[in-house]
């Protein structure tokens, strides 16, 4: 597995903290699409597909002690 970036990190903790796309965008100061860019890059990382739920690429990585 390749290593996740700060911000890949960031954003997954965010979602496990039930954050929104709008509400990680906003409190790292970045658009709502590059939120979905770094979630992108964070399941093909993890070995997931990209049609894979979000939650999912939370669960993955939860599993794998990434986050």
């Amino acid at each position: 597995m390749k290593k996740l970036s700060s911000r890949e990190l960031a954003i997954l903790h965010g979602y496990k903290n039930g954050l929104k796309n709008k509400d990680i965008a906003e409190e790292l100061g970045i658009e709502q699409k590059t939120v979905g860019t770094y979630v992108a890059r964070a399941k093909d990382k993890l070995g997931l597909s990209c049609d894979d739920n979000v939650y999912i690429t939370v669960i993955r990585a939860l599993e794998l002690g990434v986050i």
